[in-house]
């Protein structure tokens, strides 16, 4: 599929993913079909410093503003979250 092809949200995601260099196979199912899940998996402390979840990995200002990111903002923080990325 191109990455104009499809609703507005999938065409964000694969967008995000031509724009980074990064195949669409390598996000998650539903990030390809534009619906970026949350990283939250409810053990929210902040970290000493206050400015990180020790259970998502997301800052104070991620989270606080999860809701109002767009398609793409939600998979840059997604991406950065995966396993050896930080």
């Amino acid at each position: 599929m191109a990455v104009g092809a499809g609703p507005a949200p999938v065409q964000a995601v694969r967008a995000f993913a031509a724009q980074h260099e990064l195949d669409v196979q390598a996000l998650c199912a539903a990030c390809r079909c534009g619906a970026v899940p949350s990283p939250c998996v409810s053990l929210c402390t902040l970290d000493s410093g206050k400015e990180r979840c020790r259970g998502c990995g997301r800052t104070v200002a991620e989270i606080s503003g999860w809701s109002a990111m767009t398609t793409a903002e939600r998979c840059a923080v997604r991406l950065r979250l995966r396993p050896g990325a930080r």
